[in-house]
């Protein structure tokens, strides 16, 4: 999978929509303690998987936890994440109105323009479209992980 582009809105500390272009050989992350380099890459994972490892709790809770605390809870707001790549488009996303958490969306948009709707569906399509093993060359040895 080669990602191009992740979308970030209202998730964790980022506020309003963030796009991160992924499309060059090196990115870098820098900033301060608490201004969002894991929140980027929680945000890749729940994208891709519903979950982060790193939090426990229902999914409920977990979507109280990645929505961002700097909006005040009266207004209606879209806690979404995106990730374009190959030509396809994985969103996840959830509004929350008047404080409480709506119900988690998630489709992919495929290039062909066919809409893969629900977790199952998702699981599907990314087992389908991405490599299942990955070879790592060091030295003159050969390590290969499959999953």
């Amino acid at each position: 999978m080669n990602i191009q582009k992740l979308i970030i809105k209202n998730f964790k500390n980022y506020m309003g929509e963030v796009v991160f272009d992924l499309s060059k050989e090196v990115i870098l992350l820098y900033g301060a303690n608490g201004f969002g380099k894991s929140s980027f890459f929680d945000a890749i994972e729940w994208c891709l998987t519903g979950k982060i490892n790193r939090f426990d709790g229902s999914e409920n809770e977990l979507k109280y936890d990645i929505a961002n605390k700097r909006i005040h809870i009266e207004e209606s707001f879209e806690v979404a994440v995106a990730l374009e790549f190959d030509g396809n488009t994985l969103i996840r996303y959830f509004n929350v109105t008047n404080g409480n958490v709506g119900n988690l969306q998630v489709r992919i948009i495929s290039k062909d323009e066919n809409v893969h709707i629900g977790q199952e569906q998702i699981e599907n399509f990314l087992k389908m479209h991405t490599a299942n093993s990955i070879t790592y060359e060091r030295g003159k040895s050969q390590i290969e992980y499959t999953y």
